[in-house]
């Protein structure tokens, strides 16, 4: 597998797994079952595939519209490797996928065919330390996010 961070700094594209508070940290594996038809055609087609996808963060009033096309997902995720899977006989997924670096994604792609049930975005490799909109864009989202499970634990 080649490691995104080396290579240039040109767009890319991968699969969106927005998922409702929900942030997968580079490093990190995390297991997820997949059991919406659109997400389980997003694994079959990263079977085929070198295995990278988005995980999106929803956070806030959002979540209640996940489901839409254009539910907002931050602009901030992760770019992840699919590590394993086992194919259960419901026809769901179980999958595991390991963070590899934080990732800007922006505009959703359409899919001129209309074959494609889950999102494809644009994707640009972000460097945390060197980036500002890494801290811009997510501040907000962070402090309603802590208010939102502060007074919710009160």
């Amino acid at each position: 597998m080649d490691d995104p961070k080396s290579r240039p700094a040109s767009r890319r594209i991968a699969p969106l797994f927005p998922l409702p508070d929900f942030i997968l940290y580079p490093g990190t594996v995390q297991p997820l079952r997949i059991f919406e038809p659109r997400y389980l055609q997003m694994v079959e087609t990263l079977l085929d595939s070198p295995g990278l996808l988005v995980m999106g963060t929803v956070l806030g009033e959002n979540k209640r519209d996940l489901g839409a096309s254009d539910a907002c997902v931050e602009p901030i995720g992760t770019l992840a490797q699919l590590l394993g899977y086992e194919r259960l006989d419901s026809g769901e997924f179980l999958i595991s996928v390991l963070g590899l670096v934080r990732v800007h994604h922006s505009e959703c792609l359409p899919d001129p065919s209309g074959e494609r049930l889950y999102r494809e975005v644009s994707i640009d490799v972000v460097d945390a330390e060197t980036d500002p909109r890494v801290e811009e864009q997510l501040r907000p989202s962070l402090q309603e996010a802590l208010q939102s499970r502060w007074s919710s634990e009160s």
